[in-house]
């Protein structure tokens, strides 16, 4: 079981970075959820923005990289974190066409996510 709020957060990330690739046009994001033969689930975040630049294909994990006027560069790196310590990948890629794909693989055996538990008052 994996913390339901960290799961949302990282796919509340990939999200943001999909719609605010668009900057101040029309966001065009699209996600597709798949499974695979090896008992894997994968989650992709399309979007039709700016893409990724060569030279910043290997840096965009890197905590505190960014392209962001604003940004802190930390949202890939900590999403990084939490889906590798869940035996996960994160994977972005240029899209055919234009854009980014950002890829989420995670093992099925973690897909029942589990609510965090409330402090007692």
């Amino acid at each position: 079981m994996i913390d339901s709020d960290r799961a949302r957060s990282v796919f509340e990330n990939l999200l943001k970075n999909a719609v605010e690739s668009a900057g101040d046009g029309n966001p065009q994001v699209e996600v597709r959820i798949t499974n695979d033969k090896r008992g894997f689930v994968h989650v992709y975040v399309m979007d039709r923005g700016e893409g990724i630049r060569g030279s910043d294909a290997k840096k965009i994990f890197d905590p505190f990289f960014t392209t962001k006027i604003h940004g802190s560069g930390i949202g890939l790196s900590i999403s990084q974190q939490f889906v590798k310590a869940r035996g996960g990948h994160i994977r972005l890629y240029s899209r055919d066409g234009g854009g980014t794909v950002a890829e989420v693989i995670l093992p099925k055996s973690i897909h029942a996510l589990k609510p965090k538990e409330k402090e007692p008052s």
